[in-house]
């Protein structure tokens, strides 16, 4: 945001407290002016005042004789008043004199009011009256407010109401001088101290109603933010803040953090120091009921990029439904994760030494975690999650009551944890029951991002999986029911710089045969448009209860086949080389269906030759085969067609034998994916996978 400009923030406090504290001359220039004087001019070089300096100072009074009051006008070159942070140009005051006591001798007291203004700012009207105590002031513009009272007491007292924060521009920037005000009102009874041993002191009540700030970076922001409570604020050359607040509604952005605050109060206590940009938050105590309570201490460089340099934080939530919705949601959002659904309790701390974090602990209490694109669920979160870069290891667990992985319901768990160094481990085996069967979780390893520099997020783990029930697994991802188990061991998976990539085979035994998936890798499983990658292998499948499940007329025999370089982005297919054939296994029955003769037809543009006419085909039901063979070869977005082998200028799809004997002949070599999905999604009146 843009910084502030003197000439345009119109700071009225500075022109009271400095055209005020220059006007107690005026009591001296009314002794001489009696009866037989008319006018009087005086130029100063400099005025020092308690708040500050005044330079070319040009003072006229005329004052009729036998008159009741006098015209005094007062030009100030220049105005400083640097313990505050406001300076002027061409400040002018004019205004009607009149005197309020005192004799043709003695000089009394006067009041006068009038106009006042500065360079580049609008006009107020500023009331002055002056005692022989001391001096009041009183300035108006609009339905702002401001009194101050200087006297013989060192501490002057201002009182503030409905002032537009923007006036306090300069005094922010003394503070702050990245931060802008950028709207709202202040109310305020304060004691300003100019003479302070240490600097300028400025202490009392203020309030705060939608008060908007902003930084140059964007990175620390408020917007419609209501808050009373006490201030003790010291100028100096090191700045020293202590505040207790109630906040009230309104925005509040700090990094990564976006706060929209209840209208129920939110208690804030906070001492801070400083100056020039570094920071340090000597304590800070947030209290939103239930919500959240936080203890901090923290060390800050907002002109550095990495402007959290130290901190010790302690967050407690005993509802964290709402503190997603008021604190959390912007956090979990920058880590792929804006829809989760929070409940139950959860206790943070975590420790920042060199703008690194090097402990983290968190424990949940019956916690609810659900994502909204369904990716993952945990239900009765509990334990002890403890993680440490220096110092001794740490012990910890993590066990929930129940939890689902994309649609896959999984068992209770425990995992025994065990951190050091930067890295998070299992500490011991841990058994899942998943789909009927048990998963075997042998090893996790876990290295955040942060815990080193100039590296990414690393990981480890192996599993096996035994007994797990395909059709539990067809149903949960809503896939006409397989039967069959499923048995996978993964020796290792690795996940570094994005990419998880897997040592081993996925073992699937499904249809008496099986298929084994190979060479698999993963792009940004966890964050947008993840990729999958691998080959896939099938050996010996049975047809007859696979094209039964997929109601793709009967085929009965034996299928080989691969599906190499297979990519698949956000889970569509963009690539792959499949080929898939049936073998002849001994004592097998090769049979192919009158259905399933039509189906393959269509699936590959074909047309019947050979043996048979289409209207002798409807005359039987079963046809005995040779072979049967397809292929597609997916770049594109087209898939390239082929079979067995190469006929004229077509393929050979099914080679018949015997009698009655049946040919199915392919005759579109190139076909657009989408089409082509069509045509099996026809063939299998709809029971096929969904491929999106």
């Amino acid at each position: 945001m843009h910084g502030f400009r003197k000439d345009e923030r119109g700071a009225r406090f500075g022109i009271r407290a400095v055209a005020v504290a220059a006007l107690s001359i005026a009591p001296s220039l009314l002794v001489p002016l009696t009866a037989d004087a008319r006018t009087l001019a005086v130029e100063i070089e400099a005025v020092e005042t308690p708040v500050g300096r005044l330079e070319d100072v040009a003072v006229e009074l005329s004052w009729p004789a036998g008159a009741d009051a006098g015209d005094l006008s007062l030009l100030a070159a220049r105005v400083r008043a640097p313990g505050l942070g406001y300076a002027y140009e061409n400040l002018r005051w004019s205004c009607r004199l009149t005197r309020t006591g005192g004799t043709a001798n003695e000089a009394g007291g006067f009041a006068c009011n009038g106009e006042v203004a500065a360079a580049g700012t609008r006009s107020g009207r500023l009331q002055l009256a002056y005692d022989g105590e001391g001096l009041d002031a009183r300035l108006a513009r609009g339905e702002a407010r401001a009194h101050v009272r200087i006297g013989e007491a060192r501490a002057i007292p201002v009182e503030l109401q409905s002032l537009p924060a923007d006036w306090l521009a300069p005094l922010l920037a003394g503070v702050w001088p990245e931060a802008t005000l950028t709207g709202g009102q202040l109310d305020a009874r304060l004691s300003v101290d100019p003479g302070h041993e240490r600097g300028t002191r400025v202490e009392g009540t203020i309030a705060a109603h939608r008060l908007g700030v902003d930084t140059r970076d964007g990175r620390v922001a408020t917007a419609d933010l209501s808050a009373a409570g006490r201030l003790d604020l010291l100028l100096a050359d090191r700045t020293e803040l202590s505040t207790t607040l109630k906040l009230r509604g309104g925005e509040l952005l700090a990094g990564a953090l976006y706060a929209a605050l209840p209208p129920s109060p939110v208690d804030l206590e906070l001492r801070v120091a400083g100056g020039e940009g570094r920071w340090k938050i000597q304590q800070m105590h947030w209290r939103d009921g239930t919500v959240l309570a936080l203890q901090a201490q923290a060390e800050l460089d907002l002109q550095g990029q990495d402007w959290l340099r130290s901190a010790q934080v302690r967050a407690d939530s005993a509802d964290l439904a709402q503190a997603n919705a008021r604190y959390l949601g912007s956090l979990l959002g920058t880590l792929g994760l804006a829809d989760v659904e929070l409940a139950g309790a959860l206790a943070m701390e975590f420790t920042i030494q060199d703008g690194r974090p090097v402990v983290l602990s968190a424990e949940p209490g019956q916690a609810r975690i659900r994502d909204g694109q369904g990716r993952f669920a945990f239900e009765d979160l509990s334990g002890s999650l403890q993680w440490t870069r220096g110092g001794p290891a740490r012990e910890g667990s993590l066990s929930w009551g129940s939890a689902a992985l994309h649609g896959i319901a999984l068992g209770a768990a425990n995992l025994p944890l065990r951190s050091e160094r930067g890295e998070l481990a299992l500490a011991a085996p841990a058994m899942i029951a998943v789909l009927g069967g048990e998963l075997a979780l042998q090893q996790l390893r876990w290295t955040p991002g942060f815990a080193e520099a100039d590296t990414g997020t690393r990981a480890e783990l192996a599993l096996q999986l035994e007994g797990a029930e395909l059709a539990a697994l067809s149903r949960a991802l809503d896939w006409p029911e397989f039967t069959g188990t499923l048995d996978a061991r993964i020796p290792a998976a690795r996940y570094r710089d994005g990419v998880l990539a897997f040592d081993g085979d996925l073992v699937v035994r499904v249809f008496d045969g099986t298929v084994t998936v190979g060479s698999l890798t993963m792009e940004r499983p966890f964050g947008v448009a993840p990729t999958l990658a691998g080959d896939v292998a099938l050996s010996n499948l049975d047809l007859e209860p696979m094209t039964a499940v997929f109601g793709f007329g009967t085929i009965t025999g034996r299928l080989d086949g691969r599906i190499g370089a297979m990519r698949l982005v956000d889970w569509a297919p963009v690539a792959f080389d499949a080929a898939l054939r049936t073998n002849k296994a001994a004592g097998e029955k090769r049979r192919i269906s009158q259905r399933a003769v039509r189906d393959l037809s269509n699936v590959g543009g074909a047309g019947i030759a050979g043996g048979l006419q289409a209207g002798v085909l409807n005359v039987f039901d079963t046809f005995p085969y040779d072979a049967i063979g397809l292929s597609c070869r997916l770049e594109n977005n087209v898939c390239r067609m082929g079979g067995l082998e190469a006929h004229g200028a077509g393929y050979l799809i099914v080679r018949g034998r015997g009698l009655p004997r049946i040919t199915v002949i392919g005759h579109q070599r190139t076909v657009d994916w989408p089409v082509l999905v069509d045509r099996l999604q026809a063939a299998t009146g709809g029971q096929a996978p969904v491929v999106r």
